[in-house]
């Protein structure tokens, strides 16, 4: 993730650039430049700006201690709405304003098991906020978080001081940091942030005075009357200052442990910082900026939901056309193998037709031998015929009638006929003897005929 830092202080632009990951905060480039603050060229800053190639999609800024009003509470409360409104009511104490010119905020710190919540609350002039903002988004920077210079310090600390270094961290740590004549002063109590003081050096008065009377001041703030705190470490750090001088005024003040640390940087804390504590931007502003990352997201959803259709619809193009391809080859392959199937397929029938003559021969020879061993003794046939509807028709003579209707119950009785009856019978003299003539029809049962084959 690549992180802007701007902040404007004291007639300075400063300008930091930071790739930010899960486990460092690379300084990619800085800038600083003197402005002048009542003839503010937006144009040539932007131009500067984009000359310089900084990052305009995550801008993070910071409001200084001295810029805001800070004091820390223990409210008789544990429920986060009493809180507020303890808040809403603290505030308008710390800066004597309407509600709605304020810009206020709090951080629970720790709730205590008596009930108490220490609280930190912040509160400033809603319109010096804006003047800054506008400043900033004149100059083609949107400022995402406007963080507080303090937590920033505090950030940076924490990141010094884990792993390792983490046991450096215990105790009561003052740092005093410096930059463009502004001082912040912070009080880290066993890795709380606990006190936060900040202040412009006036350059009429003498340094060295002034440096140790609010420090003075801090550490009696701090202490108040508990006897048991006691001031660990002073730590030591900044810009545009001799460290080593103020190391030695201090040291001849103090009898505290006081070391120079240079790798406390504002601008490293800013980027370190995620804002999610505390963000001193209105809400109208910090609205803005959720709708502005929802029509991101959303925007990235609609071109997810675009990519995934085109690849769908591309797979689908390609299946259906290797499914024309495949249809187009098996068509050509069909004609071209349908000569071939036809010539098998003539076979095939010529086979078939010459299996139907053999069946029939053979059916007719069964028939004809099922038909003889049927005919009763003194019964003789005259002829045999097949009519158009394909049943065998019988005629001969008979003794009797009972001959033949027993003839008709044999044949019934064979597996090469079927519906066999009597047509008609008629009485006849031939020489004095008295004969009858007869007339059967049957149908042939070809389908015995057929699986016998």
């Amino acid at each position: 993730m690549i992180k802007t830092v701007v902040y404007l202080i004291n007639g300075k632009l400063h300008l930091a650039q930071f790739c930010i990951n899960n486990q460092s905060c690379k300084l990619i480039k800085s800038e600083y430049k003197s402005i002048d603050e009542d003839k503010f060229n937006s144009i040539a800053l932007k131009n500067f700006i984009q000359k310089q190639g900084f990052a305009k999609n995550s801008v993070v800024s910071c409001f200084f201690r001295f810029q805001v009003g800070l004091r820390f509470y223990k409210f008789p409360s544990s429920d986060t709405s009493e809180i507020a409104r303890m808040v809403d009511y603290e505030a308008s104490e710390i800066l004597p304003l309407k509600p709605e010119e304020l810009v206020r905020r709090y951080l629970l710190l720790r709730k205590k098991d008596d009930g108490y919540t220490e609280t930190l609350v912040v509160v400033t002039h809603k319109q010096e906020v804006l003047g800054l903002v506008q400043k900033l988004e004149s100059i083609g920077l949107a400022v995402n978080v406007l963080n507080l210079s303090s937590f920033a310090l505090f950030r940076c600390l924490q990141v010094l001081f884990s792993g390792k270094r983490r046991a450096l961290f215990a105790g009561n740590l003052m740092l005093i940091y410096f930059e463009d004549n502004i001082v912040e002063i912070i009080i880290v109590q066993n890795g709380r942030l606990v006190f936060s003081r900040g202040f412009v050096l006036d350059e009429s008065k003498k340094f060295s005075e002034v440096l140790v009377s609010e420090i003075h001041y801090s550490i009696d703030s701090f202490l108040g009357k508990a006897k048991e705190k006691e001031l660990t470490k002073i730590i030591v750090s900044g810009y545009d200052v001799d460290l080593d001088v103020v190391a030695n005024i201090l040291k001849d003040e103090f009898d505290f442990s006081l070391t120079i640390e240079k790798r406390v940087s504002l601008m490293y804390g800013l980027a370190l910082a995620d804002g999610s504590q505390v963000n001193l931007l209105p809400d109208e502003f910090i609205a803005r900026g959720l709708v502005g990352k929802l029509k991101k997201k959303l925007l990235v959803f609609l071109f997810l939901v675009i990519l995934i259709v085109v690849f769908l619809g591309a797979i689908f193009f390609v299946k259906l056309n290797y499914k024309n391809i495949y249809l187009s080859e098996l068509k050509q392959r069909m004609q071209e193998l349908k000569p071939a199937a036809q010539a098998v397929r003539n076979k095939l029938l010529k086979v078939q037709m010459l299996k139907s003559q053999v069946n029939s021969q053979f059916m007719i020879l069964d028939s004809i031998t099922d038909l003889v061993k049927a005919i009763p003794d003194g019964c003789t046939l005259s002829t045999l015929s097949i009519n158009e509807q394909g049943v065998l028709v019988i005629r001969g003579q008979a003794k009797d009638l009972q001959q033949v209707l027993d003839f008709v119950v044999t044949l019934n009785k064979s597996q090469y006929f079927k519906n066999s009856h009597l047509n008609y019978s008629s009485r006849r003299k031939v020489r004095e003897e008295e004969t009858l003539d007869f007339e059967i029809q049957s149908g042939l049962n070809k389908k015995n005929t057929d699986n016998e084959s």
